[in-house]
């Protein structure tokens, strides 16, 4: 797992010529720099059980957590990410040779709405949603 707490604030912000912000907001020290969450973290557990084919079985769950960020140096509210959680599970079986695995994963398990990105236009957000609740099946072979 993994903890990150972030204060990353302009403390200048140097407009090149012909610069034009969004909204007009204007850019002030103190503000946010883009994509900077002021905390972050997630963690992983996973679980393997042999089995008595030479095989395994695996368990894992992983649950993250990533606070507001804004996606322009004028940290405009219409165009920030809001903070979101996800869980993400997955089961799986490796054959006895260890070259072939077979798993399920549900990804987005709580089925969260949430934005992986945003941007201004016109006076309101333009969000790019993150991907719904997912089950899916791999199969992944090694040489």
């Amino acid at each position: 797992g993994s903890v990150s707490k972030l204060k990353a604030q302009f403390t200048k912000f140097n407009a090149p010529a012909g610069f034009v912000v969004t909204g007009g907001a204007p850019i002030t020290a103190g503000l946010d720099l883009r994509n900077s969450p002021d905390i972050a973290w997630n963690a992983l557990a996973r679980y393997t059980h042999p089995l008595s084919n030479g095989g395994s079985l695996s368990f894992q769950g992983e649950a993250l957590h990533k606070d507001k960020v804004y996606q322009d140096p004028a940290n405009l509210e219409y165009a920030a990410v809001p903070a979101y959680d996800l869980a993400n599970f997955r089961i799986g079986y490796t054959t006895p040779s260890g070259k072939v695995d077979f798993a399920a994963v549900l990804s987005n398990a709580l089925d969260e709405n949430y934005l992986v990105h945003n941007f201004p236009a016109a006076g309101q957000g333009l969000g790019r949603a993150g991907p719904p609740r997912m089950l899916m099946f791999t199969v992944a072979v090694r040489n």
